[in-house]
């Protein structure tokens, strides 16, 4: 019989990656099948990716408001995408990325090397504005 038992072990100290790393290669019934990589909700780069999305936002208004040949003339609402009632798809904070463990050829897994990965952090939001009053020709 083999019990299965999923474990997660988060890690905030890159500094202490090296000794989890020979803790996890000293258990010789611990197999890791992967390891991923996140950035954490309270980042303090989160308000300027979050800035950069409005202000992309707001460019794409003004295109879409010069198209028309008209201006912007306030922003309405901002929110996170899902949140204004439209678009229901997820938020898509940090590319998380992924290890996965390789065979040594003995059946067993090798730890994979936890060695921090680069994340791109993205932010997706809803904005809505308004304009003047558009007139369009033949309507």
């Amino acid at each position: 019989m083999t019990a299965t038992v999923a474990l997660q072990v988060t890690v905030r100290d890159s500094d202490t990656l090296d000794d989890l790393g020979g803790m996890l290669t000293a258990h010789p019934g611990l197999n890791v099948h992967s390891v991923t990589w996140d950035v954490d909700w309270d980042n303090p780069a989160w308000p300027q990716v979050r800035a950069a999305a409005i202000g992309a936002a707001i460019g794409k208004a003004r295109d879409y408001a010069a198209a028309l040949g008209t201006t912007v003339r306030k922003v309405e609402h901002i929110a996170d995408t899902g949140l204004l009632g439209g678009d229901t798809a997820p938020e898509w904070r940090g590319r998380k990325s992924v290890g996965f463990a390789a065979s040594s050829g003995s059946g067993r897994p090798e730890t994979p090397a936890l060695n921090p990965v680069p994340q791109e952090l993205t932010a997706t939001i809803e904005a809505r504005f308004r304009t003047p009053e558009v007139s369009f020709p033949g309507a």
